[in-house]
């Protein structure tokens, strides 16, 4: 099944009608419908087979049909894209180790079977920084302190909490880009034959 890019409701509504899909069937659909990629060559960079991707489309049919009559979607599965999903979250679990192993974040990351693999990785990313660092950060975006509350409850100065979260923060940025970034990034940048898991470019001013 061939998807018309140009069906009604879809584009000509705001965009959150699409973000409401999930993380794959949301990346294949952009793939094929905004990048006009075809069913062979997204396969092709994503490393799966063909009929994952016309699932995976056709569920993303569906969903959005769902999505535009106000019905509450619920996702199908299959053996076949399970097996795909499967495979794109291993490879996605490593490209995530590998960079945090780079970025000197040496612990294996905990993945849990219940949790979302971007939840998994700011938890080790937040394990990873200096307890000062980390406490500072948590005080400030979680507790809502102002830097002078968060001086006076640590016993130090304001500017020395200024720089624990310029470590924080540049610490909590040097991160892995999501699931579906890293779906969408392997099906536009992969040269052919590309998996995926390796790291992206360093871009300027990250460290190297």
């Amino acid at each position: 099944m061939q998807y018309d890019r140009h069906v009604p409701g879809v584009f000509d509504r705001p965009p959150s009608i699409v973000d409401d899909l999930p993380p794959i069937e949301r990346a294949v659909f952009f793939l094929h419908a905004i990048d006009g990629k075809g069913y062979e060559e997204i396969a092709r960079r994503l490393a799966i087979i063909v009929p994952a991707i016309n699932e995976f489309l056709a569920e993303a049919l569906v969903l959005l049909d769902a999505i535009r009559h106000g019905d509450v979607p619920e996702r199908h599965s299959s053996p076949v894209r399970r097996c795909a999903e499967a495979s794109l979250r291993a490879r996605f679990r490593a490209y995530c180790e590998a960079r945090l192993l780079a970025r000197g974040v040496g612990d294996r990351i905990e993945w849990r079977a219940d949790e979302d693999e971007d939840v998994s990785v700011s938890r080790a990313i937040l394990a990873s920084l200096r307890p000062v660092d980390l406490e500072t950060f948590l005080l400030s975006r979680v507790d809502g302190f102002s830097f002078a509350q968060i001086a006076r409850r640590m016993g130090t100065f304001q500017w020395v909490v200024g720089r624990r979260m310029v470590r924080a923060i540049a610490g909590i940025h040097q991160r892995h880009c999501s699931f579906e970034d890293w779906l969408i990034r392997l099906g536009r940048e992969a040269a052919p034959g590309d998996v995926g898991g390796a790291l992206p470019r360093t871009g300027a001013g990250e460290a190297r």
